[in-house]
């Protein structure tokens, strides 16, 4: 029992002093790897995606009906007998078509009107608008900054002097990473007092109260919509959640004809087409528009308007601004924050960090402790050297002919003669495949080491994020730093550096004596 106590003792002194080491390690590695090598950073977003496959699954549906996409598809183009842009009398005809006989919430309508054209009909959507504000449905318009930084719109939409202004400008501007092209933030105010599109809806419209604040919002994007009508044969429906995070061929193999497809997006969508056909369902269209919050945009051929969303691929533009919109209705003020390191990162970080460090540290002290106190985990973890495969394998068989002294032409000749004889050549196909059965093993270790320890912290910032404001970006970078500093054994080569060595359990067993060679053999006999 002595004996027991004082390896316990050791083994969590190990721990303490190493966990100091593994979080300086992870830090370092997180300020310095992005600057000395920036293609790392791939490698922090791959997981990041898997990650967010992950959150979208356990993603709140209760507001993601109350947001509809109603996209302007080449179907409506072509009933106009006309190509984009449409004129202004077709905009008009279709926010009163919207608005006063379906009734919805607010609408937005993601075409930016900035670009000064000849069309005589533009007084006919000035109109429109204007009846629409007096039926107390609020429209908003993408607009874009001006040189001084002010939104705005070409002229002639101005509102009638002495009235109450008949829209809303929103600014619909947005930046990409700059490390894979996708949407992780979505700014909420630019300039002084420029408001994004989703948040103007949520504070006006459906009446949120939100703080302003510097930092943009880390997006979450929602997964689940199994129960609703697919988007378009080109994308899949999904649940999300831990099937979503295997590559694409597994889920083939496990009965998924669509894994290759793309998920498709989360909010409800129908096309403009749809809404004038002769036949539409009025049940389903009243469903989707009365009492909703309407989102117009384009989707049309070799039009550019589009998003590459982590979860989705790339799908219009329109449906980036609905998944910020229905994040803002779900955390409402406790919204995820898109947080950077820094030199000295905010509380929320650490908070959430530091815990996710020692998760990842503990998982690697927990290998070596089974390995050094545990029967089984000292024959699954075990170093190469110990392993004993093929040990009841004979000695190399030496045939009469390879039998010659020494020079390379004498080798070269016992060579040859080991190849032609038959016993030689199935000791040395024994031989290599000992070899390679240990390179096999190994890789098939480290690779479910790799998978285990990474989808054990993954869930573990899953729940954190529950409770804690912050977006998932930040996170799974420091999660995947502390993991690559294991894996890549870092941490231990600091630690022995600083402290000694950590305490791995008890010493290998000693290697049996090495085999007599057969030339020594040869010259006994």
């Amino acid at each position: 029992m002595a004996d027991a106590n004082h390896s316990s003792e050791k083994v969590e002194l190990s721990y303490g002093r190493s966990l100091i080491v593994a979080a300086i390690v992870a830090i370092v590695m997180l300020w310095a790897t992005p600057r000395l090598t920036p293609s790392s950073d791939l490698l922090t977003y791959a997981a990041a995606r898997l990650q967010a496959r992950l959150v979208g699954g356990h993603y709140d549906i209760a507001h993601r009906n109350d947001t509809t996409v109603v996209l302007i598809d080449d179907d409506s183009l072509d009933q106009q007998k006309g190509a984009w842009p449409v004129p202004y009398r077709t905009h008009a005809r279709w926010l009163r078509n919207i608005g006063l006989i379906h009734k919805p919430k607010a609408i937005f309508l993601d075409i930016t009107f900035g670009r000064e054209r000849d069309d005589p009909t533009l007084p006919e959507l000035t109109a429109a608008l204007c009846e629409l504000r007096d039926a107390d449905i609020p429209v908003f318009l993408a607009a874009l900054p001006d040189i001084v930084g002010d939104l705005r719109l070409r002229s002639g939409l101005e509102s009638p002097a002495g009235e109450a202004p008949c829209f809303t400008m929103v600014d619909v501007r947005y930046t990409p990473s700059k490390v894979d092209r996708l949407v992780w933030s979505y700014p909420l105010w630019t300039g002084e007092h420029a408001r994004s599109a989703a948040l103007a809806i949520a504070q006006d419209a459906a009446g949120v109260s939100i703080s302003r604040t510097d930092e943009a919002m880390a997006l979450t994007w929602g997964v689940d919509n199994l129960d609703q009508r697919r988007f378009s044969m080109e994308c899949r429906q999904a649940r999300g959640g831990y099937m979503e995070m295997l590559p694409s061929y597994l889920r083939s193999l496990l009965g998924d004809p669509d894994a290759a497809q793309p998920i498709c997006p989360y909010t409800r969508a129908l096309t403009l087409s749809e809404l004038r056909a002769p036949d539409a369902d009025s049940t389903r269209l009243a469903d989707m528009l009365t009492g909703r919050y309407v989102m117009i945009g384009a989707a049309l051929s070799g039009f550019n308007d589009t998003v590459l969303s982590p979860v989705h691929d790339s799908i219009p533009g329109v449906f980036m601004h609905a998944m910020a919109l229905d994040n803002l209705l779900t955390y409402q003020n406790d919204y995820k924050r898109a947080l950077e390191w820094e030199i000295w990162p905010p509380n929320v970080l650490w908070l959430l960090g530091i815990p996710v460090v020692m998760l990842a540290h503990f998982l690697h002290w927990l290998a070596q402790w089974l390995r050094g106190n545990t029967r089984w985990g000292g024959r699954l973890l075990s170093p190469p050297s110990d392993w004993r495969l093929f040990s009841d394998a004979p000695s190399l068989p030496l045939p009469p002919s390879a039998d010659a002294e020494g020079g390379w032409k004498a080798k070269a000749a016992r060579l040859s003669a080991l190849l032609r004889d038959r016993a030689a050549r199935l000791w040395l196909a024994r031989w290599l495949g000992s070899k390679l059965c240990i390179a096999a093993l190994l890789l098939l270790r480290k690779a479910a080491a790799i998978v285990l320890s990474s989808l054990i912290v993954l869930y573990i910032v899953l729940l954190a994020q529950r409770w804690l404001n912050v977006g998932t970006l930040p996170i799974v970078d420091l999660a995947i730093m502390a993991l690559a500093a294991h894996w890549l054994g870092w941490t231990n080569r600091a630690t022995a550096f600083l402290f000694g060595k950590p305490d791995a359990g008890p010493a290998p067993a000693s290697p049996t004596p090495p085999r007599e060679s057969p030339a020594s053999r040869s010259q006994q006999e």
